[in-house]
Parts: structure tokens; C-alpha cells; sequence
């Protein structure tokens, strides 16, 4: 008897490291699925939880303890990101003359984001890094302001949320 008795707690043990791994593994494999509509949704495998912001014909996702800063900008642990109608680009990129990654941290990339092409890029600006994300139809463009990488993935991670909607009137 006392053989089982000693048993017992390490199967309780592999019991509940299993149902935690099967717990987590469901978490993870909603966190890669698109994110509509997503206040309170965890959007990434970190865990973290996602509110929807409105623009003008298009919505996007950042993570939930992001706050306006000033019209059409929002700022977060990982930077600023500012909106508006694309076209013409606001602001400076020094990437690489071809898609993927370049000197210093350069990086761009096209992806079908919202059902339209979208331009994706990362630039090294001094210590700091400068993120875009532009589609020529419909004519919207993101901008940020990243103080490193990892904040740098984090916006181009927001500009893959954006979904398309019809303008307010």
C-alpha cells in the first residue's frame, strides 16, 4: 500500500503537467488565428490581449494597454504608431533593394494584409527603428516609431491585423 501511496503524487504530477500542455497548446493554437474583433482576445503566444481600434474604413488590432497619444496615433510599451490616408510616403526608408532582410536591421516585405497588398518594412534609424505598412488600394498607410526589434516586430505583428471596412460617411 504504501508503494501506491508514493506513486500517486508523481502521477498526479504527469496528470497535470499533461492537462496544462493540452490547456496551453489550445491557447496557442487559437493565439495564430486571425484576430477579428478582437478585444479580449490573446493574440500572440506572449500572452498578450488585444483591443480592435476604428479608423476610417479600416480596423486594426494592438495590444490592449495601448493609448491614444494625439489623433490617429496610439503608443504602447513598443513604440508609437501613427494612421491616415497612403499614397505618397510620409516617411523616410532605408531598406534593402531586395524583399527581406538588409544591413542593420532593414527589412520589407509584401503580404496580402485585409484581403489587399501591403508593403511591410523595418528601418534602422539610428538606435531606433522606423516600421511602415502601406496599401495602394485602398490607400491607407501605418507608420511607427520602434526603440528596438523586438518593438519593431511588434508593429509589423499590429499591421497584420488591419482589416478593411467601409468609410463612415
Amino acid at each position: 500500500m504504501m508503494r501506491l501511496g508514493s506513486r500517486a503524487p508523481r502521477l498526479f504530477a504527469v496528470v497535470t503537467l499533461f492537462a496544462c500542455a493540452a490547456q496551453s497548446g489550445a491557447s496557442n493554437d487559437e493565439s495564430l488565428q486571425p484576430l477579428p474583433g478582437c478585444p479580449g482576445r490573446v493574440g500572440t503566444l506572449d500572452g498578450t490581449v488585444w483591443q480592435e481600434v476604428q479608423a476610417d474604413g479600416f480596423s486594426f488590432c494592438v495590444p490592449a494597454d495601448w493609448r491614444s497619444s494625439r489623433q490617429y496615433s496610439l503608443e504602447g510599451d513598443a513604440g508609437t504608431i501613427s494612421w491616415g490616408p497612403g499614397g505618397a510616403e510620409r516617411r523616410p526608408f532605408a531598406v534593402a533593394t531586395t524583399p527581406g532582410q538588409g544591413a542593420g536591421g532593414n527589412w520589407e516585405a509584401t503580404e496580402k494584409i485585409g484581403g489587399s497588398s501591403a508593403k511591410l518594412r523595418r528601418s534602422l534609424v539610428g538606435s531606433s527603428y522606423v516600421t511602415g505598412a502601406t496599401w495602394a488600394s485602398p490607400r491607407v498607410a501605418l507608420y511607427g516609431d520602434a526603440p528596438s526589434i523586438a518593438a519593431a516586430t511588434r508593429h509589423v505583428e499590429i499591421y497584420r491585423t488591419v482589416r478593411f471596412t467601409s468609410p463612415s460617411r
